[in-house]
């Protein structure tokens, strides 16, 4: 993870980190275990706190993930994602939050 995301040398001073954004980066975190771990973490808590009510769980993953309600749009897209999934619909769902740019970079 740290290559990926340009780990910085702990032995040097460093006033301001170069930025860097290559493909790597999006492959690791859609690829990546410790990831997948954190989404289906995310996933169960989620399901444990809405009780399988579909709204409720978006709504929640998005205050979790992003620390913010989604949009009309997303809900609505997410919804849709949820009812026509599997079982694994809400963990694809999390770990998708987990790859918004929002969720990686703080503006």
């Amino acid at each position: 993870m740290f290559a990926a995301f340009d780990r910085p040398v702990t032995n040097q001073s460093c006033s301001r980190r170069n930025e860097t954004t290559i493909a790597p980066q999006a492959l690791h975190l859609l690829n990546s275990n410790l990831v997948q771990t954190c989404a289906e973490a995310l996933a169960v808590r989620v399901s444990r706190q809405c009780q399988g009510n579909m709204e409720a769980s978006v709504k929640r993953a998005f205050l979790l993930a992003l620390t913010r309600p989604p949009t009309s749009e997303e809900r609505i897209v997410a919804q849709k994602f949820l009812a026509a999934g599997s079982s694994e619909s809400l963990v694809n769902r999390c770990l998708a939050l987990f790859n918004l740019k929002e969720f990686i970079y703080i503006d």
